[in-house]
């Protein structure tokens, strides 16, 4: 598309479209009076002696003039807030509300730029999500989990890994180890509060943070976690079991110091037995009785 006046007013307005509209209403308005004086000056005895008319003229001229630029104005506005708008959502994704009621041009763009502004925050949160999700299990992701914990609180983070989880993918095949993994997600979640951060991530690796939860309780609930997938029914598949770490966050630590004193006692659960849970103080299991619930 070519858009020559417009080309042309950019050079000398590059940064405003209401001073591009208000340059051509001013010539346009004033084309009547430079058409007046030239007729006059060649027909009526030249501009002095007609000077009083042209005076009254030019009064009235400057008078639409400023009329017309203050209407201009006004119309503007609405494009003006569209973009506005469009900026606010471009910066932080605060969806402005745009009048819905006026049916010409600039009211259809108005609703359009909010269907689309709407329309790309679904697609932006859907992809967000999308990108933080394990497909798998519905749970979170490793991106997933370290995003949602970017001030992390105190509390307790547990790690857990399946066991023998190759030889159920080798003996029984995917399809069995995809059931098993949907299997152990469900347990996880049903057995943490609501609240507490739950992610698959890794292959048959799976974290779980408590906050501001006090270290004993949390090795109740690993315990239970553990108890639970050990009696739990898996559809025919050959049973499977849990080896779990259990880290207590010390002071400020880092989450990837958490994670790997966890995961260090996850291989000490590992190297005592397997179906273990062990408590990273000490590198040693505790009992493997369910407590009572919180």
């Amino acid at each position: 598309m070519h858009f020559s006046l417009y080309q042309w007013l950019d050079r000398i307005f590059p940064r405003s479209y209401s001073f591009k509209i208000m340059a051509v209403a001013f010539v346009g308005t004033h084309i009547p009076l430079l058409t007046a004086a030239i007729f006059t000056m060649l027909a009526y005895g030249g501009l002095a002696a007609n000077l009083g008319p042209l005076l009254i003229l030019l009064g009235a001229t400057l008078i639409g003039t400023g009329l017309t630029l203050l209407a201009i104005h006004q119309l503007l506005r609405p494009v003006i807030a569209t973009e506005k708008a469009m900026a606010r959502f471009e910066h932080d994704s605060t969806i402005d509300p745009l009048p819905r009621q006026y049916r010409d041009e600039v009211g259809r763009i108005m609703r359009r730029a909010s269907r689309l502004m709407r329309a790309s925050r679904l697609r932006i949160a859907t992809a967000k999500l999308e990108a933080q999700t394990d497909p798998l299990t519905a749970l979170l992701n490793r991106r997933g989990f370290q995003e949602a914990m970017p001030d992390m609180d105190a509390g307790v983070l547990f790690m857990l890994d399946i066991d023998h989880f190759k030889q159920v993918n080798d003996e029984e095949g995917h399809d069995a180890g995809d059931t098993v993994l949907r299997h152990i997600a469900a347990i996880v979640r049903e057995t943490v509060r609501a609240d507490d951060i739950v992610a698959r991530t890794g292959g048959e690796e799976f974290v779980v943070f408590l906050p501001r939860t006090p270290i004993e309780i949390a090795l109740e609930v690993a315990g239970r976690v553990r108890a639970a997938v050990e009696r739990s029914d898996t559809d025919g598949i050959r049973a499977v079991t849990i080896s779990i770490g259990v880290a207590e966050r010390e002071g400020e630590e880092e989450l990837v110091s958490l994670l790997k004193r966890a995961d260090t006692a996850v291989y000490a659960a590992k190297a005592a037995g397997r179906n273990l849970v062990v408590d990273a103080r000490t590198m040693t299991p505790i009992a493997n009785a369910p407590k009572p619930r919180r």
